[in-house]
């Protein structure tokens, strides 16, 4: 029998994939493709439906691997195939909780991954190098010349910077790149954390005798409170001009658990906004596109207070509403 997210439309499936694929990190797909794989091989495929996913993701996985690639793709690889034998254990031990799987898979496969880079004489020196090298190379395309995201400034107002302001853009471009490259693994990381929850709801689309539960509504999200204390680690060392190798780690642990967290008080709300009719609800949205930039920081704020104030246990719907 099906898993219960096959009586669903495929849509927001299909378009969160697409989406990740498009705005993942690098090799995103195998993320996706080679977890799914994993899963239905291991769940005595029978009917047409499994074995056409089987093939599909044996392809894209083929494919993948055997196109050239930079060392940056070469570590996202690896990371993926770890990810995916990973999250094929967490699933045979029986875990109940999709959060916990992933979590766990994600950090037994960065384990396989430092291990695998450091056995092949990959050093975190040379990927940051060449993700700077890339970052840089996508931001000189931009108009004007000039090393620049994405800006509201139109080509005339670029045009016409002066020296000073374009060295200025040059620097704050810089100490960008600089950060975000050194939160590479941390990026990979979440990469596979989102690539193995949609391969998870694919996988109970497609199986017809899935192993555990169907992923639970997204408002549902919560982990080990436990992880807060890595939140609060993380943190401690990123206040502490530290050596490299320890200031990276306590920057990317603290990137990986912010994510989680700012998704869990993501949830949070959508959670409380299944309670309001739909007029409300418009007025709320778009109040929340005014001030985006403190939501993303509430979001993070609430997640980490839901450890001790359990806040959607707080929360009753209204008789006959399911958030």
């Amino acid at each position: 029998m099906p898993g219960s997210t096959g009586r669903r439309s495929p849509w927001p499936t299909v378009l969160v994939t697409a989406g990740f694929i498009v705005a993942g990190p690098p090799g995103a797909i195998l993320f996706v493709a080679a977890p799914l794989l994993c899963l239905l091989a291991v769940s005595r495929p029978r009917h047409r439906e499994e074995w056409l996913g089987i093939i599909a993701m044996a392809a894209i996985v083929t494919l993948v691997l055997r196109s050239d690639a930079t060392v940056i793709e070469q570590t996202s690889r690896a990371m993926a195939i770890a990810f995916a034998g990973s999250l094929l254990v967490t699933a045979l031990l029986g875990l109940r909780s999709l959060a916990d799987k992933l979590i766990l898979a994600a950090a037994g496969a960065s384990a396989v991954t430092i291990g695998w880079s450091a056995h092949l004489g990959i050093h975190f020196a040379g990927i940051r190098a060449a993700v700077v090298t890339m970052l840089w190379e996508g931001y000189r395309a931009y108009p004007g010349g000039l090393s620049l995201p994405p800006t509201p400034y139109d080509q005339a107002t670029l045009d016409g910077m002066s020296a000073a302001a374009r060295a200025g853009r040059e620097a704050q471009l810089s100490a960008y790149v600089h950060a975000m490259s050194g939160l590479y693994p941390g990026i990979l990381v979440v990469g596979a954390l989102v690539g193995g929850w949609i391969a998870w709801l694919w996988y109970h689309r497609i199986a017809q005798r899935p192993m555990g539960v169907p992923s639970p509504p997204v408002s549902r999200l919560r982990f080990n409170d436990q992880l807060v204390w890595g939140l609060i680690g993380g943190l401690g060392l990123t206040l502490f001009t530290l050596p490299e190798p320890i200031g990276v780690i306590g920057s990317n642990v603290l990137f990986v658990l912010g994510a989680l967290y700012w998704a869990r008080g993501l949830a949070i709300t959508r959670y409380a906004l299944a309670m309001f009719p739909a007029p409300p609800l418009f007025k709320i949205a778009l109040t929340a596109l005014l001030v985006l930039p403190l939501a993303f920081g509430g979001w993070l704020v609430m997640g980490v207070a839901d450890t001790w104030l359990d806040i959607r246990r707080r929360l009753q719907p209204p008789k006959g509403v399911s958030p």
